[in-house]
């Protein structure tokens, strides 16, 4: 019944929005009851995608743009020599007393793989996604609407936590973490541990043996007492990961879309799968998400303080590896052996045809941010992981400025068209964006009672936290 009286009073927010509102909703419904029945409501909304994706630029993943004229732009290896930096801040952090993460309860709500028969689907499905679908299903960059608040509420990471070495990890996804969590010693995620075979094999013949935290609680404590970790990546070089692995895993190739058009908004990936179901995924769309999502959003309080002890650079794994252990052992518990590091291996490389191949696969990968947008747009996208984890965001050769564009804009303009409206908006949607570092309105917690954490608790602590108004986030430049 809501659903219906949000898209019969469409013209009080924009009729694309309320569509887009419409279709998520049907959306969810087929993704939790994996029926083949279909509401009449949801009817128009199953067929594929019209003219999305792109068959040809799939048939080869790392194909580049054809290349510049001479003079007119920068070589592949300076670009190369762009996304290859490694962060200003990592090593030992001094960690904030008390500090959490950001929202964390919004966090935990919004994370994946809870439920083992609901792998990839966020624990919690409320207002706040619903917002975000809309927003990033309609965005169209060419009326001059920006990527910069379009994050999906859904984070990349995930907690890992070893009680004998006390130890924390932060696990984000494309970030070197099957290297990682392979060599360190970690239990599955509980789909995988459906098969006995597969739950502890990366623990064997380890001494840690790192496990899923999802209780609050618990992670709370675990986060003043334990060490805790994370590795991350460069920006610029992690989005060409993300779109070679959910390509390669997630989505079909008739969905699949070229680099520089995902680099526009690419939690649109997300959307998209949402959006047509199985015409377009393999897999669920928070699994699409969380492969995409910004890496600080569990590293750092809402004062951008770190929550962390150390963060590794994957541009330095193998070295930096070691300084985490020195860390680690100088703290280890009394009777614990110390931990030792080989070299990672290198897994789940996502351009097989370049495994091997350093030197062409980082000239195929700098080749992609060449004559198009791309820089500019994750360098905008991903603006809170430049600034937080400190990595140099200037592209000396570009020209255009890094805050251009409506925010939040949907197709009939931008979310001023709503003027005294926006109570229709609050009441249909409840809130925010769950972008900018995973931050929403304090209606969008409300959202957050599709989980299993409860709705009450989410609705006080958002209302305490203050979450910034999304008009007003509709209004930045």
């Amino acid at each position: 019944m809501k659903l219906r009286r949000v898209v019969q009073d469409g013209p009080a927010l924009s009729r694309v929005v309320a569509v887009a509102w419409a279709a998520l909703a049907c959306a969810l419904v087929a993704e939790f009851s994996r029926s083949s029945w279909i509401h009449p409501h949801c009817a128009g909304s199953a067929s594929g995608p019209a003219g999305s994706g792109s068959g040809a630029a799939a048939a080869n993943r790392t194909a580049a743009p054809p290349p510049a004229a001479p003079g007119t732009g920068p070589g592949w290896q300076e670009v190369d020599a762009l996304i290859q930096q490694g962060p200003a801040r990592h090593g030992k952090q001094v960690k904030q007393p008390g500090g959490v993460p950001a929202n964390l309860t919004l966090l935990l709500v919004h994370m994946t793989n809870h439920d083992a028969n609901l792998h990839g689907v966020p624990a919690g499905i409320g207002p706040g996604l619903f917002r975000w679908f809309a927003h990033a299903h309609t965005f169209n960059k060419s009326a001059g609407q920006s990527n910069r608040l379009l994050q999906s509420p859904v984070p990349a990471c995930h907690f890992y936590v070893d009680h004998r070495y006390r130890i924390l990890y932060i696990r984000n996804t494309k970030t070197a973490g099957t290297s990682i969590s392979s060599m360190l010693g970690m239990k599955e995620n509980p789909m995988a541990c459906l098969n006995p075979q597969w739950c502890y094999a990366k623990c064997k013949g380890k001494r840690v043996c790192m496990e899923y935290l999802w209780d609050e609680k618990e992670l709370r404590r675990v986060f003043q007492e334990y060490t805790v970790f994370a590795f991350v990546r460069n920006p610029w070089s992690r989005a060409i990961s993300s779109w070679h692995h959910v390509d390669k895993y997630g989505l079909r190739q008739e969905c699949q879309d070229s680099f520089g058009k995902f680099a526009e908004v690419p939690s649109a990936y997300g959307a998209k799968c949402l959006a047509y179901q199985g015409k377009c995924c393999r897999k669920r769309f928070g699994w699409i998400l969380e492969h995409i999502e910004p890496q600080t959003r569990c590293l750092f309080t809402a004062e951008g303080q770190p929550v962390v002890d150390f963060i590794g650079r994957v541009e330095n794994v193998d070295e930096d590896m070691q300084a985490l252990l020195d860390l680690v052992n100088s703290r280890r518990p009394m009777g614990t052996e110390a931990l030792t590091a080989p070299p990672l291996p290198k897994l789940m490389v996502a351009a097989d045809e370049l495994s091997g191949k350093e030197e062409e696969r980082r000239r195929r990968y700098a080749q992609l941010y060449m004559n198009n947008t791309a820089l500019e747009d994750i360098r905008r996208y991903f603006h809170r992981d430049f600034t937080l984890l400190q990595y140099n965001s200037s592209i000396p050769w570009a020209e255009s400025g890094i805050d251009g564009g409506i925010v939040l804009g949907d197709a009939a303009g931008s979310l001023a068209v709503l003027g005294s409206s926006t109570s229709s908006l609050a009441d249909a949607a409840g809130g925010g964006v769950g972008g900018d570092g995973g931050q929403q309105s304090g209606a969008a917690a409300d959202g957050a009672g599709g989980g299993s954490s409860g709705t009450g608790q989410q609705a006080e602590l958002a209302a305490a936290q203050g979450f910034p108004d999304p008009r007003e986030m509709a209004m930045k430049g």
